[in-house]
């Protein structure tokens, strides 16, 4: 079996309502039908339903706390790429003296 599975979630897997950044929040790993899957769950969620047995659901492997972190803007990761390219245009010009 391939240790593949997605990444960590926006929301919580179970009450769906949106992690803010650096929230807490938990991930449950278990074996699904035909691959690794994972719930990550809000703290709420967490101490109704899983706390005092972590490893009640079928196939479960492991389980984590993690922090959320917002991603960085769609507009970052443009101008970090914009200087990246120019920077490959600069070597490329310095390679070719």
């Amino acid at each position: 079996m391939d240790w593949h599975f997605r990444s960590r979630s926006h929301q919580c897997n179970e009450c769906e309502a949106a992690f803010e950044d650096e929230q807490p929040y938990h991930t449950i790993l278990f074996r699904g039908m035909e691959s690794l899957e994972r719930r990550d769950i809000c703290p709420d969620c967490w101490t109704k339903n899983h706390k005092s047995e972590p490893g009640k659901i079928d196939g479960y492997i492991s389980h984590w706390q993690g922090v959320y972190e917002v991603p960085p803007p769609l507009q970052y990761l443009y101008s970090n790429l914009h200087f990246y390219c120019l920077y490959l245009e600069l070597i490329q010009s310095l390679l070719h003296l």
